[in-house]
């Protein structure tokens, strides 16, 4: 079982290259961080008066929850590719089980955010801005929200149009860092049902970042372990 489970999380980065649509979602992350080093200089030629540097913690916050999101929206439409091309009956004939199945496309992906997250970051040229702690904190919250991501579109979608019909209402949750500092108490603090919101707060409260992050990982993780289940249910059901 464990050498069937490295074949097919080494199928992972095959797969990836295989359609550009994939691909493309591997580059972006870090193309996302380089977008933002020209980010002042263009404030500054639109909006001479307007001084980016106190509102770069929220556009920090909001590159970060990028990683998690495109990686797990590659993981997701791998799996439902799987399901397109009719390979789950010999994949489930495998000694693999279902679980290992979701895993084997999930985890990688997972560690590709934790680590891409701060890379992205460190791109940026930004990450004076933000304590160094919270950066760390950000990778580790990406791996349950990036499994999240993948469990909810596998969840909601039969197939990879539909996935790519959630992923553009999950795309819209990218804000939720700029919503939950914007808005004003207490509504504020419904917008941290959205994972991305955590760590935008911690970017953003540098006094308290361990508290923010600690609670993201934990809140992310349980969001993760409860989609799993209808995961489960619904990627494996008969059609």
């Amino acid at each position: 079982m464990k050498r069937t489970s490295l074949v097919l999380a080494e199928s992972f980065g095959r797969s990836a290259l295989r359609q550009p649509v994939f691909t493309a979602l591997l580059l972006l992350p870090a193309a996302m961080g380089l977008l933002l080093r020209p980010l002042p200089a263009g404030l500054a030629l639109a909006a001479p008066d307007f001084d980016p540097t106190p509102w770069m913690p929220l556009f920090l916050g909001i590159v970060a929850g990028f990683p998690p999101y495109l990686f797990g929206l590659l993981a997701g439409l791998m799996l439902l590719d799987g399901r397109d091309r009719h390979l789950l009956p010999a994949l489930r004939a495998t000694p693999i089980s279902d679980r290992g199945l979701l895993a084997a496309k999930s985890a990688p992906a997972a560690l590709m955010a934790m680590i891409g997250t701060p890379i992205t970051l460190i791109l940026s040229g930004k990450i004076t801005d933000i304590p160094f702690g919270a950066v760390i904190a950000s990778g580790l919250i990406a791996g349950p929200s990036t499994v999240f991501t993948a469990l909810i579109v596998t969840s909601l979608a039969r197939n990879k149009v539909q996935g790519m019909t959630v992923s553009k209402i999950l795309g819209t949750l990218l804000a939720a860092p700029a919503a939950f500092l914007l808005a004003a108490e207490p509504w504020r603090y419904s917008f941290l049902v959205f994972p991305p919101a955590w760590i935008g707060a911690a970017f953003n409260h540098p006094e308290d970042w361990l508290l923010w992050s600690a609670g993201g990982f934990v809140y992310t993780g349980t969001l993760a372990l409860l989609v799993g289940k209808a995961a489960m249910r619904r990627y494996f059901a008969l059609d």
